[in-house]
């Protein structure tokens, strides 16, 4: 529970004891969702009240995983933080601040190219999820970056199949290791 002090302060020291060639950053993203936005209109003032609690604490999790990408450039290792490339996230001050990192960029990815799929009625088929990520690495960016070929038809992440859309596909896994590997081989070599 990165809410908690001694949770960030535990995961920051084990950041630098263990000096990881590279962390990954996916904090969670549902209250950045602009489907939930929509849901305030919906629900009322009590709803809404609750949900701006709520939400602030994901945005101290965007902050705190932020300040971990950061520790690892200072310490010249990699970080790879994703959201989905609609999330509202995406506009906070802190994250902003980190993509305009001279050694840092972003790239939007379709993960169905992945193998990101959904079931709806018993039939399994893509699930497009739009996704950005941010890094430091250009092998990761390089690779991260592949979009939907556009032939094929996709099932919606909404009515409770976002939730398990949440999990990376094996696809987009290897592709991380694949090029996390590519990194540090090159590192070793310069």
């Amino acid at each position: 529970d990165f809410d908690k002090m001694s949770h960030r302060n535990m995961a920051t020291r084990r950041i630098l004891t263990t000096k990881p060639k590279v962390i990954v950053c996916s904090p969670p993203c549902t209250l950045f969702s602009i489907l939930q936005n929509l849901n305030v209109a919906v629900h009322g003032p009590e709803w809404e009240k609750q949900f701006q609690l709520d939400r602030e604490k994901a945005a101290r999790h965007v902050d705190f995983c932020v300040k971990l990408c950061k520790l690892q450039m200072a310490e010249g290792r990699y970080f790879l933080f994703e959201h989905p490339l609609f999330a509202t996230s995406w506009t906070s001050t802190r994250l902003k601040d980190l993509c305009q990192e001279p050694s840092d960029s972003t790239v939007r990815a379709d993960q169905c190219a992945y193998g990101l799929a959904s079931t709806k009625g018993g039939v399994t088929r893509p699930a497009l999820k739009p996704t950005r990520f941010a890094s430091n690495s250009q092998h990761l960016l390089g690779e991260l970056g592949r979009r939907c070929s556009g032939d094929q038809s996709h099932v919606l992440l909404h009515e409770g199949r976002a939730a398990a859309a949440a999990r990376y596909p094996d696809g987009l896994c290897r592709a991380i290791c694949r090029e996390v590997k590519k990194q540090v081989q090159e590192d070793m070599m310069s």
